[in-house]
């Protein structure tokens, strides 16, 4: 697997965090609910687009607050827990090639 694939693993995992981002640095009213409907259903279509749209939605400047610390926090372990997994599966990719992925041994 090349380069690419791992640039597009580490997207991917700066992509699921994208709405619960948008809502804890909003300081969304409903941030929480943002995360964990991004954390539980972040991996469906329907449940991270409902998270975004959930969490760009217009507000009030009445209705900002101060982004959580404790959510900030969440937030930030989930980013780290994103790019070990993107790392562990570049080093599980590195080490484990199963013989079916070597072209030469395919049979023409």
């Amino acid at each position: 697997m090349g380069l690419g694939f791992y640039a597009v693993l580490a997207l991917t995992a700066l992509l699921y965090w994208l709405p619960a981002t948008i809502a804890v640095r909003r300081g969304h009213p409903n941030a929480v609910a943002i995360f964990l409907l991004n954390l539980f259903l972040g991996g469906t279509v329907l449940g991270w687009f409902g998270s975004l749209i959930w969490s760009v939605l217009a507000l009030k400047e009445d209705e900002w607050r101060k982004p959580s610390r404790w959510l900030t926090v969440l937030l930030v372990i989930g980013w780290i827990a994103g790019f070990l997994i993107v790392l562990l599966i570049a080093l599980r990719a590195s080490v484990y090639r199963p013989s079916f992925l070597n072209l030469d041994t395919v049979i023409l």
